[in-house]
């Protein structure tokens, strides 16, 4: 008998995360209930969606016992331009400077 293995059974999927984080959903410890609260009216920065999105499935990790691999920011910056594609996404205006130490992006970020 043939078990499947990597992605087919794995419950880690990315673009719902994603969704779920900008739902307002609380993604780690680091997440407050007033962050995701807000999240779903004012958006958030790439660079800091990925880190959160990557806190999540180390999580996910621990509880499922399983090995996942990370997104790497190109990757996950080329999802979020497929969702701008199908207007699931918008952009906010807004721009600032990454905070976070290997934010994924160097100069200003754009808000989503």
């Amino acid at each position: 008998m043939v078990t499947p293995v990597g992605r087919a059974v794995s419950p880690i999927r990315v673009p719902q995360l994603l969704r779920d984080y900008l739902a307002g959903t609380v993604m780690g410890p680091e997440d407050s209930q007033e962050e995701a609260a807000l999240r779903p009216q004012q958006g958030d920065y790439i660079a800091h969606i990925h880190q959160r999105v990557k806190v999540r499935i180390k999580e996910l990790e621990e509880a499922w016992q399983i090995r996942y691999q990370y997104p790497r920011s190109h990757s996950f910056a080329s999802l979020v331009a497929n969702l701008l594609l199908l207007g699931l996404l918008e952009r906010t205006g807004e721009r600032e400077e990454p905070e976070e130490r290997g934010a994924g992006v160097v100069g200003t970020a754009g808000g989503f």
